[in-house]
């Protein structure tokens, strides 16, 4: 059997080794509830107003560039005002026709 001394030691580290688990899980806790405040609950926020402020604009002052998202995005939304591909950038001078002789 047993010495008390021993089973006072067994019951000490054990104690000592679910301590260090709970505070590693309590920390993680942390960190993971830190991050979505932080980066988490405002990217969640902050992109389906970005999608609603894109669907909003003018097919003619869409950047090259976000054309295809936003056809996408419209797509999904249903909305039935189409992007063409290749969208003119803004204020370009339309190409003026050639005179015949």
């Amino acid at each position: 059997m047993p010495g008390t001394e021993s089973v006072r030691l067994a019951a000490l580290s054990a104690s000592w080794t679910r301590d260090r688990q709970l505070s590693r899980r309590r920390l993680a806790w942390r960190w993971l509830l830190w991050g979505w405040w932080r980066f988490g609950l405002p990217l969640l926020l902050a992109l389906p107003l970005a999608a609603v402020l894109l669907l909003r604009l003018p097919p003619s002052n869409v950047p090259a560039w976000l054309t295809p998202v936003l056809s996408s995005l419209r797509l999904l939304a249903g909305t039935s005002e189409a992007i063409p591909r290749a969208a003119a950038p803004l204020n370009t001078p339309k190409p003026t026709p050639a005179k015949e002789p």
